[in-house]
């Protein structure tokens, strides 16, 4: 029993060393709750966000209910996001970005809710918002979220709290059901850095339509001047209608400085399949970052290590020490 807990309070201690700020959904007991309101056109088999048939020239009425768990009175911030597949190919709700002045629908000037609501204590208020629908026939998807978050009061009246959320997805169907062909386009491809310990040859592709591709299929392989295959991952992801999103494909440090050839194979169905080949440059200076990220991660493994290995000396002393003292 005394080995399982102090393995317990071993995972626990190093669980708390990768604890980061992060987005979370707001559920039971917290501090306020949001739920949706439907409309008339909400699809009747889905009861947990947004998902209403397109209807031209109709006006459409949704809403939201927040309930203000706490003693005082609380502001909430309401954003109406672009749903984007983002850089780790999750769906993401959150990215307030305005949307780009080429796509043909824009679920900002289609969706109109309040961007702030006050709620009095230990009470619910509703709000109302509207959709209004184009004047013809609709044969694609649009998808956003709505973001609500608690707005600070203790710092300023434009400080948002990220520590509790909710993203409510907002879906729009087409009354036309057959929807268009899919067109996936590759804008640029660049060395950036991913993450704090991880570079990356980021593939900037385009899916151009109003088309919703679920569980695309993706294959990369990279290769040297000598044809030597350094680099090849696969994976799969969702992407949203009318998003440009980064596909990244993680670097070592066992580059050197050349040019490379990295193809990619995007599949999603026998019919929708895109093949890109594209030649690249890994600089000097390219090499050098990607050295420098990598050893300090390994760095920080070491530390890991060791702190992991002082809490499990630790634990020995104490039941040594209570073995002895009995």
């Amino acid at each position: 029993m005394k080995k399982k807990l102090g393995i317990i309070i071993m995972v626990m201690l190093l669980a708390s060393l990768f604890n980061q700020n992060q987005t979370v959904y707001a559920n039971e007991g917290a501090d306020y709750s949001v739920s949706p309101i439907f409309s008339e056109h909400q699809t009747k088999t889905v009861d947990s966000f947004f998902d209403i048939r397109w209807e031209p020239k109709q006006k459409d009425i949704i809403g939201l209910k927040i309930t203000n768990n706490e003693a005082t009175e609380q502001s909430y911030s309401i954003e109406l996001n672009k749903a984007r597949t983002n850089i780790n190919g999750i769906i993401d709700y959150s990215i307030n970005e305005p949307e780009a002045e080429t796509a043909k629908y824009k679920i900002t000037e289609i969706v109109k809710l309040p961007q702030k609501i006050k709620v009095p204590a230990n009470s619910t208020k509703s709000i109302e918002g509207s959709v209004f629908f184009g004047s013809k026939d609709f044969n694609g998807i649009i998808m956003g979220g709505l973001h609500i978050s608690k707005i600070d009061s203790s710092k300023n009246s434009a400080s948002v709290s990220n520590t509790v959320s909710y993203n409510i997805p907002i879906v729009l169907r087409g009354n036309v059901d057959k929807r268009p062909n899919p067109e996936i386009n590759l804008e640029t491809i660049k060395v950036a850095k991913f993450s704090s310990d991880k570079y990356a040859l980021n593939i900037l592709l385009n899916n151009k339509n109003v088309n919703f591709l679920k569980e695309v299929k993706f294959k990369a392989t990279v290769t040297n001047s000598a044809g030597d295959v350094i680099e090849s991952q696969t994976n799969q992801i969702d992407i949203t209608p009318e998003t440009k999103f980064i596909y990244p494909i993680k670097l070592e440090g066992k580059y050197k400085p050349g040019e490379y050839q990295v193809k990619l194979q995007v599949n999603h169905s026998k019919k929708n399949r895109w093949t890109f080949d594209d030649k690249f440059t890994i600089s000097k200076k390219d090499v050098k970052d990607i050295k420098a990220v990598t050893q300090n991660d390994n760095k920080n493994w070491l530390v890991y290590i060791i702190l992991g290995m002082i809490v499990v000396a630790g634990i020995g002393l104490i039941i040594f020490l209570r073995k002895r003292h009995k």
